[in-house]
């Protein structure tokens, strides 16, 4: 398989001397075009910053990151914005919807900084609240709209622009147990088109969803080959 993502020796350093904190060190991973993993660890174990790095929202200290066979480690401010825009699609816990706007005017403002035409992007727009079962919601405001919907509408967001990739960062963390599969189902459905889905989580649950888990501590990968049956026994070690 091709993969998407490589990080090779990467390290992320924050602080120097006594304040020095390596909150990534020496880190190689590898994810496949295609793949649907979950990025799991305790509380500072480097998974978000592994993160904000694979999406190009920061810049290692040291070493290489090559997204589908780019060297993006050293790129300046707006080729990172350029990438993030055409093949990155982010859902975070928090929603960041604009309240003002209506779901359809939410998910086309990806394609406002891509220059895409006013009417290709009401349609394109459409589609995708439509792929995510909102067809019939894409008039309403995010006030107007449950927690579940909200997220729904992110994802529409996230995937507008025909991204290679899909970062979700707790993406269920704020919503009820049975939102949280049909969110679950959302991603799932996604990755069987191609997306390549990356998730980082805390519940054991939702990793169980993906393929294969990344495990980190302290900023280290000490395990890159997980299947969802491992959870329960690294949880316990946790």
């Amino acid at each position: 398989m091709q993969s998407l993502i490589q990080l090779r020796h990467v390290s992320k350093v924050y602080g120097v001397g006594n304040t020095e904190v390596r909150a990534l060190w020496n880190v190689d991973l590898t994810i496949n075009a295609g793949e649907y993993c979950a990025i799991m660890g305790p509380s500072g174990s480097g998974k978000s910053t592994a993160m904000n790095l694979i999406g190009c929202l920061d810049r290692p200290t040291a070493g290489e990151y090559y997204l589908d066979g780019e060297n993006v480690a050293e790129l300046d401010d707006n080729a990172l914005t350029h990438i993030r825009n055409r093949k990155i699609g982010f859902v975070f816990q928090q929603f960041h919807l604009l309240p003002q706007l209506s779901a359809l005017e939410n998910v086309m403002l990806p394609m406002v900084y891509a220059g895409v035409p006013t009417r290709e992007r009401r349609d394109r727009a459409a589609a995708a609240l439509t792929r995510v079962k909102l067809a019939d919601r894409i008039d309403n405001k995010p006030t107007q709209l449950s927690g579940g919907q909200q997220q729904r509408v992110v994802i529409a967001r996230a995937i507008v622009n025909q991204p290679l990739l899909v970062l979700a960062d707790e993406p269920t963390g704020a919503l009820d147990s049975h939102t949280t599969q049909d969110v679950l189902g959302i991603f799932a459905e996604l990755n069987a088109t191609g997306i390549t889905v990356v998730m980082v989580t805390h519940e054991p649950d939702v990793a169980r969803k993906t393929r294969r888990i990344v495990w980190f501590r302290d900023g280290e990968v000490v395990d890159a080959n997980l299947t969802p049956n491992d959870v329960g026994s690294l949880m316990a070690t946790a």
